[in-house]
């Protein structure tokens, strides 16, 4: 089992439109064993919804993890408790994303780098300015660089 937490985040800061994002000192929480079969139990904003569901972003996240590196997977428990709320701008669907990412790595012993953890991320989620602080933490301005191992600067 392992417990992990992603942060909120806030995009499109001042003039940064979908180039600043900022990590903030509010956490999504993902606990997280590999099973036969997917069980999801969630606490906190939107739990009514997420409970028993195995579509969501956290899982797809975990999925991907493992579908990268080879590994088996058939399921999953995963427990969500959701601090950060759905609505308001804070980067919900990241922190569910990147939680799963991160969940799913370090259960695994980290064989993925933060890189390529935000590339796949950025692949679920569609755009870096909400997943790349989440995963790298602080202030950060995202630009596509096609020289970079993950097509991000």
């Amino acid at each position: 089992m392992v417990k992990v937490m992603a942060p909120a985040t806030s995009a499109n800061l001042g003039p940064g439109f979908d180039f600043l994002g900022l990590a903030l000192e509010l956490f999504n929480i993902v606990t997280f064993t590999p099973a036969d079969d997917w069980t999801v139990t969630a606490e906190g904003y939107g739990a009514e919804k997420l409970a028993g569901r195995k579509d969501l972003l956290v899982c797809q996240g975990i999925e991907k993890v493992f579908s990268v590196t080879g590994r088996p997977l058939n399921g999953g428990v995963v427990h969500l408790e959701n601090l950060i709320p759905e609505v308001g701008g804070l980067g919900s669907s990241a922190s569910a994303i990147v939680g799963g990412l991160v969940a799913a790595n370090t259960y695994l012993n980290n064989p993925l780098t933060k890189d390529v953890l935000l590339s796949l991320a950025v692949e679920i989620e569609g755009h870096p300015d909400n997943v790349t602080p989440a995963i790298f933490g602080g202030l950060i301005g995202v630009v596509k660089d096609q020289t970079s191992t993950n097509g991000y600067s």
